[in-house]
């Protein structure tokens, strides 16, 4: 998702999360018979709000982290394919041109 769609869901989301948010705040407040519910909710509903946010935000960034680990692995896994195809291909050529070496130098003995 761009950046721009990303904050854009997060702004309008938190337009209708928050107020909803302050009002349930005020709710539980006056249930206990506080003093100035309001002005209780007006300050637990920004804090859990950002106590929500930044506990999304840390869970998308161990996620990110443990499938950038797990890319890892799969591309480790893939590395130990290419080495040993490489070590192939490296003992071939050296064969072969061991074997051309020797022919040539062989052509030039007699020649």
């Amino acid at each position: 998702m761009a950046r721009v769609s990303r904050a854009n869901a997060k702004l309008l989301s938190s337009l209708m999360v928050y107020p909803v948010t302050w009002t349930l705040w005020g709710y539980l407040f006056r249930r206990r018979d506080a003093r100035h519910p309001w002005l209780a909710a007006m300050a637990a509903g920004p804090i859990c709000g950002w106590a929500t946010m930044y506990t999304v935000e840390r869970c998308q960034r161990f996620r990110r982290a443990q499938m950038g680990w797990q890319q890892l692995a799969d591309h480790r896994a893939a590395l130990d394919e290419v080495r040993s195809r490489r070590a192939a291909l490296v003992s071939t050529v050296e064969s072969a041109s061991a074997t051309l070496l020797h022919r040539t130098h062989g052509l030039r003995e007699h020649g």
